[in-house]
């Protein structure tokens, strides 16, 4: 994996669980739509995909796997932050933190530092090659080339 793709799985995850969310609160939605049937004497389950329970059963899971996620996205993104930290050029560690972890443009990161887009396009490919020397001797057992 190269250096980009993997610093990229930080957005990549934040979109998961964007999307994740989205369809929590769809589930959500839909059981105020359903309503509820006070006619009956007993509360079973049912069959019917559609029913409250089962879309109250669907909303739990899917609010504990979005948990998870969000659990799983704090960590992983934690560790990035850690690993762009240890690249020595402060410059290169401003680039890469505005891109992968802000999700800035190049474009709004050239504005930001004052350069020009070009020159900030020069430093961010400068910044990827010394993110990827410096993973290769602080985490070697990672495979990012």
């Amino acid at each position: 994996m190269i250096a980009k793709e993997f610093l990229m799985q930080v957005r990549n995850r934040y979109e998961e669980i964007q999307e994740q969310k989205e369809y929590v609160d769809r589930i959500r939605d839909s059981l105020g739509v359903a309503g509820i049937n006070y006619d009956s004497e007993s509360c079973q389950g049912s069959s019917d995909p559609h029913s409250r329970e089962h879309l109250l059963l669907k909303m739990i899971e899917e609010d504990k796997r979005l948990k998870k996620m969000n659990k799983d996205y704090a960590e992983f993104r934690v560790s990035v932050i850690d690993m762009i930290h240890n690249v020595s050029d402060s410059r290169d560690r401003k680039i890469l933190y505005r891109v992968y972890i802000d999700f800035k443009s190049l474009y709004e990161v050239s504005s930001e530092m004052s350069y020009s887009y070009e020159y900030t396009r020069k430093i961010h490919l400068e910044a990827l090659k010394n993110f990827t020397h410096m993973m290769s001797q602080h985490y070697p057992m990672m495979s990012v080339e």
